[in-house]
């Protein structure tokens, strides 16, 4: 599994991309960072039933700030990039392919909160209520243990 998410993720965040205007105050180490929390990512595990049974290092994206030691714009910059997957809508289906490919379908538990609350790739026909609603109970103890070091 993480042998073929580390592909994908190669592909989908590949250095051609940084030759996109527009993409050239992309900060160095972008890349790596991208591949290596996408690929932490896909550790995720919902059950079909929607319980969430494993959580990866990576599930929050404001874990990047203290593994990478980035500052909070740094960080929001690389959580836009992953999730805007480079804002190009090729490259959004791409993604869309990527993630089939690894089994499942991307689900950002963090639509529509600016708050780095993760992703995962799930099974088709999984509960994504249930999901969402035992992720809501754990997101903001996560956020906080992970940023209390920067505190």
């Amino acid at each position: 599994m993480l042998r073929t998410a580390h592909d994908v993720y190669a592909y989908m965040f590949r250095e051609e991309h940084l030759q996109d205007p527009g993409l050239d105050l992309v900060p160095d180490g972008t890349l790596l960072m991208l591949r290596e929390c996408g690929t932490l990512m896909a550790l995720n595990r919902v059950e079909l039933d929607g319980h969430i049974s494993n959580v990866s290092p990576a599930w929050m994206l404001c874990a990047v700030r203290v593994v990478y030691d980035l500052d909070k714009a740094t960080a929001e910059v690389l959580d836009e990039l992953y999730h805007g997957t480079w804002f190009n809508e090729s490259r959004r289906r791409e993604s869309i392919l990527a993630h089939a490919a690894l089994g499942g379908r991307l689900v950002h538990a963090c639509q529509g909160a600016p708050n780095m609350s993760g992703s995962c790739v799930v099974p088709f026909g999984t509960d994504v209520e249930t999901m969402r609603r035992e992720l809501a109970g754990m997101r903001v103890p996560w956020i906080e243990r992970t940023l209390a070091p920067l505190t």
